[in-house]
């Protein structure tokens, strides 16, 4: 998806807007724990730096997700900072460069 978190993140900073990506999922409880986040992540990041080479990819969750921050940070992912998106609520936002994968 294209990601509107950027513009956010800009005007928090004061700095230019850059386009990034953003990958997610989401799984029935029942498959929880079962490492199918981190195999979709891995899939995702490296799909999207193929369609995108220029583009940074993120990914977010609630801050109070301890479930989905482990997940995403076992993707060799950077914090960013947290913001509060208008439909979502509050997002803590991460990062993979392209040229990680």
């Amino acid at each position: 998806l294209d990601c509107d978190y950027d513009h956010q993140l800009a005007m928090l900073k004061n700095k230019p807007h850059q386009q990034s990506i953003e990958f997610g999922y989401a799984l029935s409880p029942r498959y929880w724990g079962r490492g199918y986040a981190h195999e979709v992540g891995l899939a995702q990041i490296y799909c999207a730096s193929k369609q995108w080479p220029t583009s940074l990819i993120s990914a977010s969750c609630h801050p109070n997700n301890r479930a989905s921050i482990r997940s995403v940070e076992r993707l060799s992912v950077t914090y960013v900072d947290i913001v509060n998106h208008t439909d979502r609520g509050l997002r803590c936002i991460y990062r993979v460069p392209n040229n990680k994968m």
